[in-house]
């Protein structure tokens, strides 16, 4: 098809032309650097294989035998200082009943559970009297959070008898 009317020619803007090359500036430095990228990489796989292979020539095989043996101990005794230092200790509570039990205060049963940091004692004494001083003296204690009395009875010979449960703080057993 032939045209009969002459169309003028479209002028492009001066701006597209520069446009273009600059996207085509991006474009190929992207892809040089890209290829940059890629050498670097496999140079430096090459260079930590060659470190690798220097190493693995370093000393005999009986010392590297020790020092496998020497890292695995270190591993042990790092984990054994782990487990002492989380290690609870439940004697600590006999010095502690030592010092907060009043004189004319006799303990005749207890249990302890270390899961919930409870101590249930068993006891009796002369009177009411010396037993509120019992519990006046374990209320004075930091490390005792709670206390409940209970099973308060008066028992042969007119002794008073009674339980007590304490709700100790964790830190006794450190």
């Amino acid at each position: 098809m032939v045209d009969l009317i002459p169309k003028r020619a479209r002028k492009s803007l001066p701006f597209q032309n520069v446009f273009f090359y600059i996207a085509l500036a991006v474009l190929i430095l992207a892809a040089g650097a890209y290829a940059l990228l890629i050498y670097l990489e496999s140079q430096a796989s090459i260079n930590l294989q060659n470190l690798e292979g220097e190493i693995s020539r370093v000393g005999t095989p009986a010392e590297r035998q020790m020092e496998r043996s020497v890292f695995s101990t270190e591993r042990k005794i790092n984990d054994f200082a782990t487990i002492i230092e989380a290690h609870r200790r439940p004697s600590n509570i006999f010095p502690f009943l030592e010092s907060v039990i009043h004189p004319q205060v006799w303990m005749s049963d207890f249990e302890l559970t270390m899961e919930t940091d409870f101590l249930k004692l068993s006891g009796q004494t002369l009177n009411f009297r010396t037993l509120g001083e019992q519990l006046e003296v374990l209320r004075s204690q930091r490390m005792i959070q709670e206390i409940q009395l209970s099973d308060l009875s008066i028992g042969e010979g007119g002794q008073t008898e009674f339980n007590i449960g304490l709700t100790l703080d964790p830190e006794i057993f450190q």
